[in-house]
């Protein structure tokens, strides 16, 4: 058959030719069981795909529209086709993915989730020199001024590795309320500015008007800010106020059906606060005080990855890509809307895509930055971050009946029996002072959290706290329906001394307390140095009296 091949056309050309030759004697080969040997095409080489694997809380409308903008990019080494593989799982599940040993970059989910990794010895530090001499830029040019000053843009190691640095902020992140002006006026009620104006009972409806997350990753900073603000155990009572008035949700994303059509505040993060603003005409998005909840979504290497030159080669370029200019501009995408690291980026929007708001942007996000009074300090959360969700799950959302219940009562009482500032203090108080055997204080909760191995309480554990926390609430509804003058909620005035009440002024309290236990003090003191000092004078007359006789 090849020869056959061979003669099939006389009248060819040399260039057809040599083609026949070269196929016969291929095809002769073969046939004869030889292995032809076949030089290689002198043409364009073909080029290798490299895919990567990120580690995430991003939703896919932010990773999608980063990934395709990194691929137009000219961040992309050369000769190489890039993918991108990301991994959207929950902060409980990072860890053990991560010793698995197929992860090349963590991205998103805040930055106490990157210091949990960091303290558990799961993240490389940063040793490309183009990277560092980027955070070097936006350290000295746009991180060390300005309202974000204090906020950690990048975190270096520990002991011998504290020069070194671990992750690095690549999108800066708020956590905020989402507020109906309209509806709260029609209500005669003033817009929240600090977190604990939630708590107030004004605030109660029976078709609640607030809505708030339970204890998500995100949202349980919130709650843990407040604590950290008030005390252990004021910081729990406003917790419980403030979810006894709301409606409580699971994500990020209030949801679309009937209860939460009637809501005038309920959080969310600054994205989805932003789009709320610019597409609804009496709504804004806005960050409570006392602490500000602003923070960024850290990026990071991390340990056990392949051990592929490409594969690292392309997780360098995707983080430079996303510090630079250009990969911050596609945040200002109408479906990201998230605040830059860089101001720098609203000279370059060249790359954003079907956006109509890209002037307003700005303003919105100086606003939020702008409106920072005092952040929260993370690190001692990591002690207690997995029990205090559950705590707060267990008693609040738990026990949200009698919770809902107790509101109702206080705003009653307020109405019809001029519940005072003091005693209004002192019932944050009663919610607030812990359950449990043993009793959850801050070191048993440090301890709890040491001892979790899936980011869980045992069940047993959550039912007996919510249970305690139904009999306590039902106490002091029983309180409420009943309100005197006289009514402490088994709080006395010693026990919030040194506490600045959220509820009111402390002026006339700070009076009470000189008077009491402090004078009482004074008194009983100067009562038994009289005694003793009569006592002196007596034993010393009848010594005189006796020395005079001799």
């Amino acid at each position: 058959m090849g020869f056959q091949l061979f003669f099939y056309k006389t009248k060819i050309d040399r260039s057809k030719k040599s083609k026949m030759i070269f196929l016969t004697i291929f095809i002769l080969s073969a046939y004869l069981g030889l292995n032809p040997v076949v030089k290689p095409s002198t043409g364009s080489p073909k080029q290798s795909t490299v895919s990567i694997n990120v580690l995430t809380r991003h939703s896919s409308s932010l990773f999608n529209i980063l990934e395709e903008g990194f691929k137009q990019s000219s961040f992309v080494p050369e000769g190489l086709d890039v993918d991108i593989v990301f991994k959207a799982l929950t902060s409980s599940l990072w860890k053990p993915t991560i010793d698995d040993g197929d992860i090349d970059l963590a991205w998103g989910g805040g930055s106490l989730l990157f210091d949990q990794l960091l303290s558990e010895n799961l993240l490389e530090p940063v040793l490309n020199l183009e990277i560092l001499s980027e955070i070097q830029y936006l350290k000295e040019n746009e991180w060390n001024h300005g309202p974000i000053t204090n906020v950690t843009m990048f975190q270096n190691g520990t002991g011998n590795q504290i020069q070194k640095i671990y992750w690095i902020g690549s999108i800066i992140t708020s956590l905020g309320l989402v507020i109906d002006n309209a509806s709260l006026t029609e209500r005669e009620l003033s817009p929240p500015i600090y977190w604990s104006d939630l708590a107030h009972p004004n605030y109660y409806f029976d078709d609640p008007i607030i809505g708030i997350t339970g204890s998500s990753s995100f949202t349980a900073t919130i709650y843990e800010s407040i604590i950290h603000n008030y005390g252990w155990q004021l910081g729990w009572g406003i917790n419980a106020m403030i979810a006894g008035n709301s409606l409580i949700y699971s994500g990020i994303y209030i949801p679309e059906n009937e209860p939460y059509y009637n809501l005038s505040i309920f959080t969310t993060i600054d994205s989805n606060g932003y789009w709320f603003e610019l597409h609804h005409q009496n709504q804004i998005y806005l960050c409570p005080r006392n602490p500000s909840i602003l923070g960024v979504e850290p990026i990071a290497f991390t340990k056990n990855t392949v051990t592929d030159q490409d594969r690292f080669d392309v997780a360098e370029s995707f983080v430079k890509f996303l510090l630079s200019t250009e990969g911050q501009s596609y945040l200002l995408d109408e479906n990201i809307m998230r605040t830059p690291i860089r101001n720098d980026v609203f000279e370059n929007i060249s790359n954003v895509q079907d956006i109509e708001f890209v002037s307003e942007l700005p303003v919105l996000f100086n606003r939020t930055k702008n409106n920072i009074e005092k952040l929260i300090d993370e690190e001692h959360y990591l002690n207690y971050y997995f029990s205090m969700r559950s705590y707060w799950e267990a008693v609040n959302s738990g026990a949200i009946n009698n919770l809902s219940k107790v509101m109702k009562s206080a705003k009653n009482a307020i109405a019809t029996h001029n519940m005072t500032d003091i005693q209004q203090l002192k019932l944050a108080m009663a919610l607030g002072k812990p359950v449990g055997n043993p009793v959850f204080t801050e070191e048993i909760a440090e301890n709890i959290n040491k001892n979790m191995t899936s980011g869980k309480v045992p069940p047993n554990i959550m039912s007996e706290w919510t249970s305690l926390s139904n009999e306590k609430y039902q106490q002091i509804i029983d309180q409420l329906d009943n309100l005197t003058l006289e009514t402490d909620f088994g709080i006395s005035n010693y026990d919030i001394a040194k506490i600045d009440n959220p509820f009111g002024e402390n002026v006339i309290f700070e009076k009470q307390l000189i008077e009491e236990p402090i004078l009482q003090a004074i008194i009983i003191n100067g009562i038994v140095l009289l005694i003793i000092s009569i006592s002196s004078l007596a034993t010393g007359g009848i010594v005189a009296f006796i020395i005079r006789k001799r």
